[in-house]
C-alpha cells in the first residue's frame, strides 16, 4: 500500500513538474510494487494466478531490472555528469549489466544467477552511495536525500535478507 500510495503521489508530482528523474522513480516504484507483491504473495489478490506464478518464477530478473532502474535514476537525479563526473562513465556499465542479467534470467536457472546478482548488488550499492556522496561533496545538496533514502533501503534489504537466511528472527 505504501509503494502504491507513493507511486500515485509521484504521478501527480510528475504531472505538475515533468522531470526525467520522476520517470525513473516511477519505474522503480512500479517495479518494486510488482516485485514485492510477487515475493510476499499479495499478487494473488491483484492479478491472475498464472501471472503471479510467472512473476514468482522470475524474481531474479526483476532484481536485475531494479538495478538498471536504480542506476539510471541515480544518474539523472544526481546529475552525475556534472556532480559525480568520475562515476558517470560507469553508469552505462551498470545499466548494461542490469539489462543483461534481466534477459539472462529468462534462460538460466535463477539459482545460477544469485551469486552474480549478489556481487552486482553489493558493488552497485557501494557505487550508488559513493556517487551520491560525491555529488553532495560537489555541492549538489539534494544528494543528501538520495543518500538518506538509499541508506535506509540498503539497511532494510540487509535485514530482510538476514531474516530470510534465519540469521535474525522474522519478528525482529
Amino acid at each position: 500500500a505504501v509503494l502504491l500510495a507513493t507511486a500515485l503521489y509521484n504521478v501527480f508530482v510528475y504531472a505538475m513538474n515533468p522531470n526525467q528523474a520522476y520517470l525513473w522513480y516511477l519505474a522503480f516504484h512500479s517495479t518494486a510494487f510488482v516485485y514485492f507483491s510477487t515475493l510476499n504473495g499479495f499478487g494473488f489478490w491483484l492479478w491472475p494466478l498464472k501471472m503471479q506464478v510467472v512473476l514468482a518464477q522470475n524474481i531474479m530478473s526483476m532484481n536485475y531490472l531494479l538495478i538498471f532502474i536504480i542506476v539510471n535514476f541515480a544518474n539523472v537525479f544526481l546529475e552525475a555528469k556534472k556532480y559525480a563526473p568520475r562515476h558517470y562513465p560507469y553508469v552505462h556499465f551498470f545499466s548494461v549489466l542490469g539489462l543483461a542479467g534481466f534477459v539472462i534470467c529468462f534462460f538460466v536457472a535463477e539459482y545460477n544467477t544469485i551469486a552474480v546478482f549478489s556481487v552486482l548488488q553489493f558493488v552497485g550499492s557501494v557505487f550508488g552511495l559513493s556517487m551520491g556522496y560525491r555529488a553532495l561533496v560537489n555541492k549538489f545538496y539534494p544528494a543528501r536525500f538520495f543518500l538518506l533514502s538509499w541508506s535506509f533501503t540498503i539497511f532494510g534489504g540487509a535485514i530482510g535478507m538476514m531474516t530470510f537466511m534465519d540469521i535474525l528472527p522474522a519478528n525482529f
